[in-house]
């Protein structure tokens, strides 16, 4: 039985690609394809976010990086716009919140620019799911790290060994899970081949609604009990 159930956001919940792109299409990108240049964002935040920085300062870092010849300062103007007000969630995604919601409380801890995340999770309707969302970089401190874990879990007194984090990341989410002594479930959507030894392992969202089956049948038998 599960006490609480931990979520990442983009690349989870969220398709951040799709977001990424239909962001992009609200800028003026000249002859560069959306769809392109997301994908190289994309890439660029995998490597970490660096979350002491300020968002104008990070996503212009990382147009410099994509885009070394752009004019920086209006692509971040215009990007960071769009950003918060944008999210493409993951199929079946709400769905399967709204059925594990019934059963077990979820929490949703995300790395992420500091508002400007906490936008996107709000606007994409799922907040109302979750217990606690904690956005690195409203606290200053970012997966792997589990003190940003400890934020979430401790002052709920939630047992570790009984919470599940649920995650696309082996190189965060389950770094993170396995110190902060919870367990972890990898939504692992492309199928990748990997060596970690995860808790559990699905290939969609919609998988999880069979966790929401077991939870309601537990529950089920600790009421008749």
């Amino acid at each position: 039985m599960f006490a609480a159930l931990c979520f990442n956001f983009d690349n989870t919940l969220c398709d951040l690609w799709r977001s990424e792109r239909q962001v992009l299409s609200q800028c003026e990108l000249g002859n560069i394809a959306p769809a392109s240049l997301a994908k190289q964002l994309v890439t660029y935040k995998s490597r970490g976010l660096v979350y002491q920085q300020s968002a104008h300062e990070y996503i212009s870092d990382a147009f410099k990086h994509c885009l070394p010849i752009a004019d920086h300062r209006t692509l971040t103007e215009q990007y960071l716009a769009a950003f918060g007000q944008t999210c493409v969630l993951q199929p079946y995604c709400e769905a399967v919140l709204a059925q594990l919601a019934q059963h077990v409380p979820l929490y949703l801890i995300s790395n992420g620019l500091a508002n400007y995340q906490r936008q996107r999770i709000n606007n994409s309707g799922i907040a109302q799911y979750f217990e606690e969302v904690v956005v690195s970089g409203d606290v200053g401190v970012a997966k792997p790290q589990r003190r940003i874990f400890d934020l979430a879990l401790t002052p709920n007194n939630l047992p570790r060994q009984h919470v599940l984090h649920i995650g696309s990341s082996l190189g965060c989410d389950y770094l993170v899970a396995k110190q902060a002594g919870v367990q972890f479930c990898y939504v692992n959507q492309l199928g990748y081949r990997h060596l970690a030894e995860v808790d559990y392992e699905v290939r969609a969202l919609s998988e999880l609604s069979a966790l929401a089956d077991y939870l309601a049948e537990v529950n089920s038998g600790l009421s008749a009990g």
